[in-house]
């Protein structure tokens, strides 16, 4: 049996639109005018009136965590009462008289952010949430994710007193030598972990409230990440709920499960359970299965995502290579051809006296000059200029010695044809010394990416994908972090791994552009 819908305006992904289409056991089976639409109708066919209304296909969310956003969706929306504290405090009383709590269950929110506050100018504490409640656990995050505030019997529950330490990359707000329940970064982790795991059911009402969200907003499909939001569920249990509700008719959005896991034994029980990529159904399908690509860097989690230390050595090689070839190809075309004797002498000298500076006093030049001085401050361009600086004698002194390695026979060929100076040398002189001019900026990249010292005063050591001026990782950076540290030793040497495997791709890389290149 079909259902019929005409006369309407009907998006196909291609114009005109179409007046009327067909859907017949959940697929569309006909698209076009509502006389072929009658046309099309057989007994027992439901037909539908659109009255001119537009029509398209559903939207897809191609990267999203539908069930941390229905979790998202059970919490006091904060962020529409941040004006100020008394309207965020009063947002909360009137969710927990709303939704009460289970015995255990905490109240949660988030959106709150203390800049908006026209009431205080400071952040909530431990005492104002106690206002809320001093019977029931609080968390109220901020809307950056990097902050959360609890009150007085959240605090009992953690057991967070004044002799607590605290925690690397965190803090935990204190005042007048005692914890004001404000909990920054990686102090707000042991927080998480001491709320109350969700069951499948929670979990299944979760889903339901995305579902129906994403529904309103014309979202019928998505490439969804779930198996990390709540670290203490296993994966059968996210599996389970959404197969119980694609069973209920009640999985109103198609759910393509990117599959990201934090350890390799958690991988190979899911792969050994016979999920592999492109397994289950039309409404819940298995994706691609994430491990060294994760995002997420948290070693206090059993979280290594390697991903944002891969992109940061990509993006610094880059834009150093980038910055640093084309000068230091001009420079040698300058020394070898243009340069004067009497000031050849003095170049040279500076080149060699800059090529056996220490790379940490290269850093420590980027750090006042780039980050201090330009206000940079710790930056994936800063890192790059220093880096360009400490490799342009490496490119210069081999790019030289290829430009003169080129016989004169090619220039007085040149010349004797009517090709001036300045054409033989770009037209003849350089793609004859391009392999030489390779083999030095091969060299240079084996340095970027081994690079440590400069980089650690200049791009900082922040395991985030990096931006332009945003801190970030290299993998070098990375393994040299964790080997200080002492605390991870197979991450590092897995690091290591990756980086030998990195550099063994640039060289096959290089090496099969220089024979294009020799080839002409």
């Amino acid at each position: 049996m079909k259902t019929i819908y005409k006369n309407g305006a009907v998006y196909t992904g291609k114009l005109p639109l179409v007046e009327a289409f067909a859907v017949e056991d959940g697929k569309f089976v006909f698209a076009g005018s509502s006389a072929e639409a009658d046309a099309l109708a057989a007994a027992g066919d439901k037909v539908v009136d659109l009255g001119g209304k537009f029509v398209c296909s559903g939207f897809n969310d191609s990267h999203m965590h539908l069930l941390n956003y229905g979790s998202s969706l059970l919490k006091a929306q904060l962020a529409a009462h941040t004006e100020s504290l008394e309207d965020m405090l009063a947002c909360l009383d009137t969710f927990q008289k709303e939704h009460p709590r289970k015995d255990g269950a905490w109240l949660m929110g988030r959106g709150w952010n203390q800049d908006y506050f026209t009431d205080v100018d400071r952040m909530p504490n431990r005492y104002d949430l106690d206002r809320v409640s001093t019977e029931v656990p609080i968390c109220a995050t901020r809307a950056c994710g990097h902050c959360l505030v609890v009150n007085s019997k959240a605090l009992e529950l953690l057991g967070v007193t004044a002799d607590t330490p605290q925690p690397e990359g965190g803090e935990i707000g204190m005042e007048n030598g005692e914890p004001d329940g404000r909990f920054f970064d990686n102090a707000m982790e042991p927080v998480y972990d001491s709320i109350p795991v969700p069951s499948k059911e929670e979990i299944k009402d979760m889903i339901r409230s995305a579902c129906k969200a994403l529904n309103s907003y014309g979202v019928t499909s998505s490439q969804s990440d779930d198996y990390c939001v709540y670290r203490a569920v296993p994966w059968q249990t996210v599996n389970e709920a959404y197969k119980e509700l694609e069973e209920s008719g009640e999985l109103t959005v198609r759910v393509y499960e990117q599959s990201n896991f934090t350890d390799l034994e958690s991988l190979k029980g899911f792969v050994e359970a016979g999920n592999v990529t492109g397994i289950g159904t039309d409404r819940f399908k298995i994706g691609p299965l994430k491990f060294l690509t994760g995002t997420v860097w948290k070693p206090g989690n059993n979280i290594f995502g390697i991903l944002p230390m891969i992109v940061g050595s990509i993006c610094v090689t880059g834009l150093a290579i980038l910055m640093g070839v084309p000068v230091a190809i001009l420079t040698s075309v300058f020394l070898s051809r243009y340069c004067p004797k009497k000031f050849y002498g003095i170049c040279k000298s500076g080149i060699n006296l800059m090529a056996g500076i220490p790379s940490i006093v290269y850093g420590l030049f980027g750090m006042l000059f780039f980050v201090t001085a330009l206000h940079w401050g710790m930056s994936l361009l800063a890192g790059a200029c220093t880096l360009v600086i400490m490799v342009l004698p490496l490119i210069m002194r081999t790019a030289e010695e290829a430009l003169k390695a080129v016989p004169d026979s090619y220039r007085e060929a040149s010349f004797g044809l009517g090709a001036g100076k300045l054409r033989t040398i770009f037209t003849i002189v350089l793609p004859s010394a391009v392999p030489g001019i390779l083999a030095g900026i091969i060299l240079a990249i084996g340095r970027i990416i081994g690079e440590t010292a400069a980089l650690l005063y200049t791009s900082g050591t922040v395991a985030q994908v990096p931006n332009l001026m945003g801190s970030g990782r290299t993998l070098a950076l990375h393994m040299y972090v964790l080997s200080s540290e002492g605390l991870h030793m197979n991450q590092a040497s897995a690091t290591a791994v990756v980086i030998l495997l990195f550099v063994l791709l640039i060289n096959g890389l290089s090496g099969m552009v220089a024979k294009r290149i020799a080839k002409g």
